[in-house]
Formats: structure tokens, sequence, C-alpha cells
């Protein structure tokens, strides 16, 4: 009879063990089939340089640009040079990620505050408020709206011909990031994602406008 009782207890525990783990692999794979269900709670961002976050800066040059006033009468010419730049922000993240971040992704279309300067991050995660937006994408580049524009405007005098030449330099920011993600029905089912960003913002131009009379 003892040993009836074992046997019984035994089973009981294995069962109570195989349903356990099920229960387990059953909510990762609602987690992975439904990240819609699940909202951005925070996301927070910090400098370590151990792992490769600074600053960099990048030069481009813009085109030439050359105008003629073949007339007898002044013309104006307005240049704006931002306008052949790009800022940036890219979202990385770890393969493991992927799968809950894309299809995360597909379901919402929201727009993050993004370090555009080195100087508001430590090497403690913190919150940034405000300053440039952009939306969330995962591995690839999305624009961020420029807060800056130059202007260059001038009247070119008559048999004159203009050229202009710029070089623009950007910031390259790399940042880390963490996100928190949780249900809305149970906020403690909550998941972290942490990885990298990089950014470039407009930093300073530097200019050249050339004069030449036209016989």
């Amino acid at each position: 009879m003892k040993n009836k009782y074992l046997i019984f207890a035994f089973l009981f525990l294995l069962t109570g063990c195989f349903i356990s783990c099920s229960s387990d692999n059953d909510n990762i794979d609602d987690m992975v089939e439904a990240p819609k269900d699940y909202k951005l709670v925070s996301i927070m961002w910090k400098m370590d340089v151990e792992s490769g976050d600074g600053l960099e800066i990048i030069s481009q040059k813009i085109p030439t640009k050359i105008y003629s006033n073949n007339g007898n009468t002044e013309i104006p010419v307005e240049i704006k040079p931002l306008d052949e730049i790009e800022q940036t922000s890219y979202f990385g993240c770890e393969n493991k990620d992927i799968d809950f971040l894309s299809k995360w992704r597909e379901a919402n279309n929201l727009q993050v505050s993004v370090p555009s300067e080195p100087s508001l991050l430590s090497d403690r995660y913190s919150y940034i408020v405000g300053g440039n937006e952009t939306i969330i994408d995962f591995m690839k580049k999305s624009d961020v709206e420029k807060t800056t524009e130059i202007t260059d405007a001038t009247k070119l005098p008559p048999n004159t011909k203009m050229t202009y030449d710029a070089t623009i330099y950007l910031k390259k920011i790399t940042a880390t990031y963490c996100m928190e993600f949780a249900t809305e029905d149970n906020p403690y089912n909550s998941i972290k994602v942490v990885g990298k960003w990089t950014g470039t913002f407009f930093n300073n131009i530097e200019s050249r406008t050339v004069y030449d009379y036209i016989k």
C-alpha cells in the first residue's frame, strides 16, 4: 500500500511539472505571436563609452552651385545648404529580439525623443523629453526632422558669376537604449530590450563664395 501511494505522488509531481513547463512555453509563444498587445512603457538612454558609444564628427561636401547673371540688372539668389543633407536615426537590436520588435513595429507607429546632443547623456540610464523626435523603427534608418535652417541670400550683380561651395559637419552619436514593453492588462508582464542607437545631426557649416566678372 505504501508503494502505491509513492507511485501516485510521483506521477502527480511529474504531471504538475509538465503542466508548468507547457504554460511557460505558451506564454513565450503568445508574446511573439501577439506583440501588438504590448505597449511601450518607457525608453531610457545612456552613453556607455566602454561598449563603443560616443560622438564622431563627419563631413559632407555638398555639390558646387554656380549662378550666372548675364543681364544688366542684379538678380536675387537664395541657397539653403541644409536641404542637401539628411538627419537620421537608426535603432539596432539583437537577433533574439528581431521577431518581437518587427511584429510590434508593424502594429505601432510611435515617435520618441532622441538624444541630438551627447551632453544629454551620461553613463547612467535617463529619460529624454522634447527636442528631436523620430519614428521608432528597427534595423533601418529613419529621417529626423531638422530643427535648424540656414539660408544664404544675396543679390548677384550684372555680368557676374557666383560659385558657392560648402562642407557640412554632422554629429554622429552612438548611444545605448533600453525599452520596456508591457501588456495593458498586466503591467508586470513586461519585456526589456537593450540595443544600440545611432543618430546623425547638423553641427556646423563652412562655406565659400567666389564672384567672377563675366566679360
